[in-house]
């Protein structure tokens, strides 16, 4: 059991402090006074502890270089506790039964004061030599076992062991009641005043509770871990600083990059900007000169002379799907700028959050500098157990605190390098695209000269076919009961492969002229038309095989009209019998 009688350090250090700041004056030290009760088991504790017996304590503040300091003002020299204290006991009792085993044998107070006092008052063993005068004029110079004053410490104390005798009687309680407790406490510093120490008492009803001696050596065990903490977190924040450096090296690297990047996309989208003009100028030149006869080839409305020209169709189709590639192209191209804003955005984003990261490192290293402060005044005005385990706990905060910012900062690393990856790959991709870019321009331009030239080729042929009009006419004549056009849905030609050339479409005079009535080939397993028509001015006879599936998917033909009318009753009765599906011979 322990008594706190006259304050503390802690309560020393926070009035000192609060006086200060209220611009008082030099302030007077306080006493600070704890009494335990000790028994019959504790006496050979206390003895080892005192007198150094070992070299081995459990106290790390102990210097043991220092031991040779300490001195007892009651004793010449090392003494057994157990019988000086029993010798008192039986140099006084009046009863001659045994002593209770649980008796309190010996009050041991521990007297110390502030670091300030003892650098102002070098004398300890005056300023201890007065204690022990005044406990033994109240308590009795006899009932005074020891007084050790210890050196090797942090702070210069004193053990001073009374055994509790009165009136002939072993009586803790009645030397050291409540009533006498407090009489100590309001005379002892007095008595100390008087002999010109500037010390005075604790501060009156202050609920502050002195720890006992093995909580106070705990204390320091902790205060040290803490300390080890401490220089823990301050090499993880000198560490996390250098990754923030490099982390902030990389960001101005990407950010020099991203401005060279985006010169070079503003160049490239300039360039991209000036051939779609260019594009752009072309498509209209063709669609005021070239697309309509284009168009009017289509529908077969492009004449010369009252005839009718087709242009190829795989020339037209060709046209069409160039421009479609050059719009996807053009299309990419607009989703590529808003990808690029979108990524030039998200580092912009990027070195936002890497900016508040940093902020927060630096609130940190000022909390961790606070918290080393604390520590210290914690260790030179020996703080109390509350304060010690409060600044753990910020200790413990602050840990996790940096944990967490560890785990953002390794985030924030990894979406660096993610963003650098897309960013290549984004430029990979671009590069790509203008090469397709490239190819589809130079492409369009040669399909255009080609276009120019078939047309011309057309020309050339339709005059061809004029001079071969009377032989034509002739032919049409020969076969006119059975001649018709056929012609798809869409209204283009159904062209017959050319002899002797597989699957060959004929591109110039496609007009076939049926000889009979299809029939179905057993051994081929397709459906025949034997019919005429007319190649580079000749005429020539072909079988056009068809299977049953491409048959019925041809079934809505249209026919243009014949300049024989019967011819033309027929062709519409043929047209008749192959949508219903009647007309062919198996």
């Amino acid at each position: 059991m322990r008594y706190t009688l006259l304050g503390s350090t802690a309560e020393i250090q926070r009035h000192r402090t609060t006086q200060e700041k209220k611009g008082g004056g030099a302030l007077m030290s306080k006493i600070v006074a704890r009494m335990e009760k000790m028994k019959d088991g504790n006496l050979s504790g206390i003895q080892r502890h005192n007198q150094r017996e070992t070299n081995n304590h459990s106290n790390p503040d102990i210097d043991i270089e220092k031991s040779h300091l300490n001195y007892d003002l009651v004793n010449p020299g090392s003494i057994n506790y157990r019988e000086k204290i029993k010798q008192i006991i039986e140099s006084q009792r009046i009863s001659k039964r045994a002593v209770r085993k649980d008796a309190v044998l010996v009050n041991e107070w521990i007297i110390t004061s502030d670091t300030a006092f003892f650098q102002e008052n070098t004398d300890t063993q005056a300023f201890f030599t007065d204690v022990v005068a005044y406990f033994s004029d109240r308590c009795g110079r006899q009932n005074v076992a020891y007084a050790t004053v210890h050196l090797d410490e942090t702070t210069p104390h004193m053990h001073l062991g009374i055994v509790p005798m009165y009136e002939g009687r072993l009586s803790s309680k009645q030397v050291f009641s409540r009533q006498n407790l407090l009489e100590i406490q309001e005379e002892l510093p007095t008595y100390l005043q008087e002999r010109g120490y500037a010390i005075e008492r604790g501060l009156r009803g202050s609920p502050q509770k002195h720890l006992s001696v093995k909580e106070y050596k705990d204390v320091q065990k902790e205060l040290q871990v803490s300390k080890q903490e401490l220089a823990n977190q301050e090499q993880i924040l000198a560490e996390k600083e250098r990754e923030l450096h490099s982390y902030e090296q990389a960001i101005f690297r990407i950010d020099r990059l991203l401005e060279e990047k985006n010169e070079e996309v503003k160049g490239k989208v300039q360039a991209m900007n000036q051939l779609e003009t260019k594009r752009n100028e072309i498509i209209n030149s063709l669609q005021t000169t070239v697309l309509p006869d284009l168009a009017n080839v289509k529908e077969k409305k492009f004449s010369l002379n009252g005839l009718k020209y087709v242009l190829s169709a795989s020339d037209f189709s060709a046209i069409k799907s160039i421009t479609k590639d050059f719009e996807t192209l053009r299309t990419q191209n607009k989703h590529l700028k808003i990808e690029n804003n979108n990524l030039a955005q998200k580092n912009k984003e990027l070195t936002q959050v890497n900016h508040e990261q940093e902020l927060q490192i630096t609130e940190l290293a000022y909390e961790l500098t606070l918290k080393k402060e604390q520590l210290t005044a914690f260790e030179e005005k020996q703080l109390n157990y509350d304060q010690s385990e409060q600044i753990k706990q910020e200790l413990d905060t602050t840990t996790q605190t940096v944990s967490v910012l560890e785990t953002e900062n390794k985030r924030l690393k990894d979406k660096i390098t993610d963003l650098t990856y897309d960013f290549s790959e984004l430029n990979e991709k671009y590069q790509e695209i203008k090469l397709k870019f490239d190819g589809l321009t130079t492409y369009l331009h040669e399909r255009l000269g080609h276009a120019k030239e078939t047309i011309l080729f057309t020309i050339q042929q339709g005059v061809k076919y004029l001079q071969n009009a009377p032989k034509l006419k002739k032919s049409l004549e020969r076969y006119s009961k059975d001649r018709t056009y056929l012609i798809d849905e869409k209204g283009t030609l159904f062209l017959p492969p050319d002899t002797g050339s597989k699957g060959v479409t004929m591109s110039l005079n496609p007009h076939f002229y049926p000889l009979k009535a299809p029939f179905y080939n057993r051994e081929t397993g397709c459906y025949e038309f034997v019919g005429e028509y007319m190649a580079n001015g000749r005429s020539r006879t072909n079988t056009l095989q068809l299977s049953e599936e491409q048959v019925l998917e041809k079934k809505a033909f249209t026919f243009e009209q014949s300049t024989d009318k019967k011819a033309w009753q027929q062709s519409k009765k043929y047209s008749r019998d192959m949508s219903k599906g009647r007309g062919l011979s198996r």
